[in-house]
């Protein structure tokens, strides 16, 4: 897949850009089905709080989110790495990029909450920052109504702003409210299958899944080989060789 020049500079000017038509939807519907499979396997092992949804009386409503997909099913492995994301990403930095890693997000329909405003930059603390980037794959159309992506447009161009730690949520990094205009946000509505890339330093936030259908994306997170920050050698290029050439 090819971007446009207008593409590319919409990406350096806003911080953020939506790829329509990226995958097919069946391909990733298959995707999102073993990503529910993988995440049901798993709720006695793991952190039942943060897997998975919860309602107000303590019933489990469905899986919240699946941490590093690619270690666990090669399907998400093929679908990184020998499909168009690897290209795509490549012309958006003007050099090769690789997969550092992933994560699959889930609103349960009618219970899927809201996550605050963030930059993915706080958590990863990588330079250059402009050769880092995520690739949010749509498994469902998202819009308002089921809690797509928000952001505020040339956010990236602010750096790290200073966060601090939600008392209740303590590994929720949530940067100083006036240090940007909340209000100035729009909405990344995408359709399934298409892909929405934001720049690391992006402000980005989602809000609840108030309708009767799942928003369920799948985070890969990827870089140039010029990135350096202590992550890197956690990154899936370097930690898990065979897995990475393996597809």
């Amino acid at each position: 897949m090819k971007l446009t020049q207008e593409q590319i500079e919409i990406f350096r000017k806003k911080g953020w850009l939506v790829v329509e038509g990226v995958f097919d939807a069946a391909v990733v519907e298959e995707v999102a089905r073993r990503a529910l499979m993988v995440a049901e396997n798993e709720m006695e092992e793991l952190d039942v709080a943060r897997l998975v949804e919860i309602d107000e009386e303590g019933k489990v409503t469905g899986p919240r989110k699946v941490e590093f997909p690619f270690l666990k099913d090669e399907i998400f492995r093929r679908l990184l790495l020998t499909g168009p994301l690897p290209d795509v990403v490549g012309q958006l930095f003007e050099k090769p990029a690789f997969v550092m890693r992933d994560q699959i997000f889930m609103k349960p329909p009618h219970h899927g909450s809201p996550k605050c405003w963030h930059q993915d930059n706080a958590y990863f603390r990588l330079e250059p920052a402009h050769e880092v980037l995520t690739a949010w794959i749509a498994c469902d159309d998202a819009d308002e109504g089921n809690g797509c992506l928000r952001y505020i447009d040339g956010s990236h161009l602010l750096g790290v702003l200073p966060a601090t730690a939600d008392p209740e949520q303590e590994h929720e990094l949530i940067p100083d409210p006036g240090s940007f205009d909340e209000s100035a946000n729009t909405p990344a509505c995408v359709h399934k299958g298409g892909v929405v890339f934001h720049h690391v330093n992006t402000l980005h936030h989602s809000g609840p899944n108030v309708s009767n259908r799942w928003r369920r994306g799948y985070a890969s997170h990827w870089c140039s080989a010029n990135v350096k920050g202590d992550l890197i050698r956690e990154a899936y290029f370097n930690s898990e060789p065979a897995l990475y050439s393996g597809c």
